[in-house]
């Protein structure tokens, strides 16, 4: 091994030793219930605009997203599970759980005792078609007879 490679080695030993001895990200503060980064989004809800608040959920589950922190977006999914059901709730929870499923994370949203978060179309195990059914190149209705 040549010393370029063993101070490479050393140098990567290192920097994980120092991760490993970092503090954790604390908990979050609750509020009443809240994480505390949610708090300006909860006043919103209460000051009875949901339209702005939703906004506001869809651009905090973009940050969340963005910061690839599957925490902050099980936070705001647990959160908006417990807000009173607007017709864009269901956008906004929809695409926190394809944000989660994305980053490896379990969305584990059930309703009626099915998973949402799974694709409505899985790949068919069907065998591929066989070869005379399969129309020549070129032909249109299959008779390669008729020009």
């Amino acid at each position: 091994m040549t010393d370029d490679i063993q101070a490479r080695f050393e140098d990567i030993e290192r920097r994980l030793a120092a991760l490993e001895a970092a503090p954790r990200e604390p908990a979050p503060m609750l509020v009443g219930g809240v994480p505390e980064w949610l708090q300006p989004l909860d006043e919103i809800f209460k000051s009875g605009n949901p339209i702005t608040a939703l906004a506001e959920a869809d651009r905090l589950r973009a940050e969340a997203y963005a910061a690839s922190s599957t925490t902050r977006l099980q936070e705001l999914q647990a959160y908006l599970r417990g807000v009173v059901q607007y017709p864009k709730l269901a956008r906004v929870m929809s695409a926190i759980n394809r944000n989660l499923v994305a980053l490896g994370g379990d969305a584990g949203e059930v309703r009626g005792g099915r998973r949402t978060d799974l694709r409505p179309f899985p790949p068919s195990n069907a065998a591929p078609p066989a070869v005379e059914s399969v129309p020549a190149a070129g032909d249109d209705a299959g008779d390669a007879g008729v020009d």
